[in-house]
């Protein structure tokens, strides 16, 4: 009988003290679980968030490309040779982060509709055309603040340029407004010449040769 009552009684002093130690652990467990929540919808987040930008830009290139066609030897046809190039390394630059999300650059279906849309959207004067290129990028760079605080550290500096050339889009389509054309070219080239030396060298070097080669 001694025997069993020493072998019962740590168990009975252990069961009295348990409920002090779910206390104390509980907290801890429930932080836990709420920060890995956080990390699954923050990644969530950004990666809704890239793709969307994504299809805007595949958007962006594929209008920008044919309107520089459409464009040429006209008055804005110096901006839209401008907006097309920014839009051309926009696509390289933004490539190997797609894949690293698992998206891609490529225009969806709806994307390449859109593009035809803005082709057609944009034969409008330049003082209004302008004035949808403008509102349309305030919007944008609002929405894509976001990507910066919901990025890795590693991807950071990526999603600062993302959101910096939207930004100097909005600069850009103040220009067009005033049909400064060669102002608003000047600083959609800007973008490209900064960068090349910010780590987007190759990208640079091959817009630089997709332009001879079409020269």
């Amino acid at each position: 009988m001694q025997y069993v009552f020493r072998a019962v009684l740590p168990v009975k002093r252990w069961r009295r003290r348990r409920p002090s130690a779910y206390l104390v652990a509980l907290p801890l467990f429930l932080c836990m679980v709420h920060g890995l929540a956080n990390m699954g919808s923050d990644s969530a987040s950004l990666r809704r968030l890239f793709s969307k930008e994504l299809q805007n830009r595949a958007v962006g290139h594929l209008a920008t490309q044919q309107l520089q066609a459409d464009r040429a030897g006209l008055p804005d046809g110096e901006f839209w040779s401008a907006y097309a190039a920014l839009e051309t390394f926009n696509q390289c630059v933004y490539a190997p982060y797609a894949r690293r999300y698992e998206l891609t650059v490529d225009a969806s279906p709806t994307s390449r509709l859109a593009a035809k849309a803005a082709r057609l959207l944009f034969q409008l004067p330049p003082k209004h055309y302008g004035k949808i290129l403008l509102d349309g990028a305030r919007r944008h760079t609002e929405r894509l603040k976001a990507l910066i605080d919901l990025s890795p550290a590693a991807d950071r500096a990526f999603f600062r340029y993302v959101v910096e050339q939207e930004r100097i889009q909005i600069l850009a389509s103040e220009k067009v407004r005033v049909l400064d054309f060669s102002g608003a070219s000047d600083i959609l080239r800007g973008v490209v010449e900064r960068h090349a030396t910010a780590g987007f060298h190759e990208c640079s070097e091959g817009l630089h040769r997709k332009s001879e080669a079409e020269g």
